[in-house]
C-alpha cells in the first residue's frame, strides 16, 4: 500500500503476512475458546506489529537523502552512476537496514503488495548516529525516452522484517535518454565528413594536438609522435577554423517518416544520434529540420528531441522557419545520408 499524500508505503514481507494471518487464527480461537493464553498471545503480537511499525516509520524520518539533479542527458543501454549523501539526522540513534533502490515510477495510491518498476540493484546501508555517508547508484541502463522524474525508494524492514516500509525521493527531474551512437554506421557518414572537409580545406589554423578518436582522418594523425605508441595513446592535430562556420542542417523528410516501420524510424534515429556525435566531434554547429521546419537547434537540443522522438507527434506541416541560405543540408533516412548542398 502507498499513498502519495503522505510519501509512505507499507508492504507486508513473507514473515508478517505468516505472522497476520496466526493472530487473526489465534484472536479466533481465543475468542470461541475463552483460554486466557490465546488472548495473552493476541496481545503480544499486536503489540509487536505496533512496535515495529513505529521504529521503521521512525527509521525512515531520520533518513535524508541530498542530491537531486535538474536534468540530465545519457545514452541509452549504459550504465548510468548517480551520486546522493545519506545523512541521518538523529542525535542518539544509529539508523539501520537502510535499503536502496532506483525506480522510473511513482504512482499517486498503491494496494495491496505493489510492485515498481526498479532500475537498479538494491542497496543496504547502516548509517551511525548524527552521520553523513557519500553513495554513487548505478544501473544498467534504461531505454530511449524522457522520464520526467526519477526516484529513490527508500525502504526498511527493521526491526522484525516484519513489515517493508518506503518513502520515495526524486534524485533527477527530465531524465533523457537518447540512442547511443552504432559503429557499425560510422562507415556511412564517413563520405559526409570526407566531402565537408575538403570543402573547409584551406580555411583552418593549426592550434595543437588532442586525443585519436574514431573517425578522425588519418591525415591530420601526428606520425612523428605516434611512433612507438599503443593506437589509444596517439594524437591528432587540432584545427581551428579562421572563418565563421557554416550551420549544418540535418534534414528529416516527412513523407518518408509517415512509411516508416518501427525498427526502420530506430535506425533512424540511431543514424541521426551517430551522425550528431561524429559532426560535434568535427566543431560543427547542428540544426535539425522535418522539410524546412526547425525542430532543434544545437547537438543537445537534438539529443532531447530524439530521447522522446515518435512519428507519431511530428510538428504540424505549412509552418516554415527560418533557413540560413548558406546551411550545409544534409539528408537523413534510415539507411543512407547524402549531402543536399
Amino acid at each position: 500500500m502507498y499513498y502519495k499524500s503522505v510519501n509512505r508505503g507499507l508492504n507486508f514481507t513473507r514473515l508478517g503476512r505468516y505472522l497476520i494471518g496466526l493472530t487473526l487464527l489465534i484472536g479466533v480461537l481465543a475468542v470461541v475458546t475463552g483460554i486466557n493464553g490465546m488472548f495473552l498471545f493476541l496481545g503480544i503480537s499486536l503489540g509487536l506489529l505496533a512496535v515495529s511499525g513505529l521504529i521503521s516509520e521512525k527509521n525512515l524520518k531520520i533518513c535524508d537523502l541530498q542530491g537531486a539533479q535538474a536534468e540530465l542527458l545519457l545514452q541509452a543501454d549504459r550504465p548510468i552512476s548517480i551520486p546522493i549523501i545519506l545523512n541521518n539526522l538523529s542525535q542518539h540513534d544509529d539508523l539501520f537496514g537502510i535499503e536502496l533502490l532506483l525506480c522510473s515510477d511513482r504512482p499517486s495510491v498503491a494496494w495491496w503488495r505493489a510492485k515498481f518498476q526498479a532500475v537498479s540493484d538494491k542497496k543496504l546501508l547502516h548509517l551511525g548516529r548524527n552521520q553523513q555517508q557519500r553513495q554513487t547508484l548505478t544501473c544498467p541502463g534504461l531505454n530511449r525516452g524522457h522520464y520526467k522524474m526519477l526516484h529513490l525508494i527508500v525502504q526498511t524492514r527493521f526491526p522484525f522484517g516484519i513489515f517493508l516500509k518506503y518513502k520515495f525521493v526524486t534524485i533527477a527531474t527530465n531524465l533523457y535518454i537518447y540512442p547511443a551512437p552504432k559503429d557499425a554506421l560510422l562507415s556511412i557518414w564517413q563520405p559526409i565528413l570526407t566531402q565537408l572537409r575538403v570543402a573547409s580545406a584551406g580555411l583552418e589554423d593549426f592550434v595543437g594536438h588532442e586525443p585519436y578518436q574514431v573517425g578522425t582522418p588519418l591525415k591530420n594523425l601526428d606520425w612523428r609522435k605516434n611512433a612507438g605508441r599503443e593506437r589509444f595513446q596517439w594524437v591528432a592535430k587540432s584545427f581551428n577554423q579562421s572563418h565563421p562556420g557554416r550551420d549544418i542542417d540535418l534534414i528529416l523528410e516527412r513523407r518518408h517518416i509517415n512509411t516508416l516501420s518501427p525498427i526502420e524510424w530506430e535506425r533512424l534515429l540511431d543514424m541521426l544520434s551517430t551522425g550528431i556525435d561524429l559532426l560535434c566531434r568535427a566543431r560543427l554547429s547542428l540544426n535539425l529540420r522535418v522539410d524546412n521546419q526547425l525542430i532543434s537547434k544545437g547537438p543537445e537540443a537534438c539529443y532531447r528531441w530524439l530521447a522522446s522522438a515518435n512519428p507519431t507527434n511530428l510538428p504540424p506541416t505549412g509552418v516554415l522557419s527560418n533557413n540560413r541560405n548558406d546551411a550545409v543540408q544534409i539528408s537523413v533516412s534510415p539507411y543512407q545520408v547524402r549531402m543536399i548542398q
